[in-house]
């Protein structure tokens, strides 16, 4: 009960210093908000980096976790001006340069990992998802220290500019699996596929299809791999909205 809680509590603090992080960087939000965003972001930054669960999260989760706190320690160093004389500035400059550096190669590495994503099943679709969404960080906060460049120190300036070339990377290779997963939708035969890939008559599966087949005749079985196809294809719609970045 106690580790349901703790992982429960620990992805609501996730979602939450994401949610407010995408808040101050987005160009979008009212500006007469963002002192009280940035006030809850510093607090929770000081109080909770560095609290994962580990194994709680997915791997793409663990790394979009990793990227979103080190975007929000380098949010908390540019709103705070208090801290650019810090003696340690430099130093949390660059642990979460690296920390988020890191994060974004090993999500294109895990990315261009993908194997057999058609059909694209749900740990497949996660993984693009949750790339491309720290594609689109990335890119707001490159853009929020562009936006804050006359005014902020110019060790935070460059950190725009190199984050924003890194996660290129990570973008083209999600595109280039998204490419792939519509194309192999588009392919023909796929009703056949599923019956011959749930059904096969060699194998461990052998008894458990002949059993099927002896409860239900060949229509239900097809219009089953119909709905499995279509439910495929209404599952990988998302991804139209994976486009590269302006």
């Amino acid at each position: 009960m106690l580790l349901t809680v703790s992982f429960q509590t620990g992805r609501v603090q996730a979602g939450l210093i994401a949610e407010k992080l995408k808040q101050i960087i987005s160009p979008s939000s009212p500006e007469d908000e963002k002192p009280g965003l940035m006030l809850w972001l510093q607090d929770h930054v000081k109080t909770h980096t560095g609290s994962d669960l580990v194994g709680t999260y997915t791997r793409s989760e663990e790394l979009a976790k990793q990227a979103e706190e080190a975007i929000a320690s380098l949010v908390r160093e540019v709103g705070d001006k208090s801290r650019w004389t810090d003696e340690k500035f430099q130093a949390r400059l660059d642990s979460s340069n690296v920390a988020l550096q890191q994060a974004i190669n090993d999500l294109t590495s895990l990315v261009d990992g993908q194997k057999h994503i058609v059909p694209a099943f749900w740990n497949t679709l996660h993984t693009l998802y949750t790339a491309y969404d720290v594609v689109r960080t990335t890119s707001d906060f490159s853009n929020y220290i562009s936006r804050h460049a006359k005014t902020i120190p110019d060790a935070i300036k460059e950190l725009g500019k190199s984050h924003l070339e890194t996660v290129q990377g990570l973008l083209n290779v999600v595109l280039e699996k998204v490419q792939h997963v519509k194309k192999g939708l588009d392919e023909g035969g796929w009703i056949d596929k599923v019956l011959d890939g749930s059904l096969t008559e060699t194998g461990g599966p052998q008894a458990t299809g002949e059993a099927i087949k002896g409860l239900v005749d060949e229509y239900f079985l097809e219009e089953w791999a119909g709905l499995v196809v279509e439910s495929w294809g209404e599952s990988v719609q998302g991804l139209s909205l994976i486009k590269p970045l302006k």
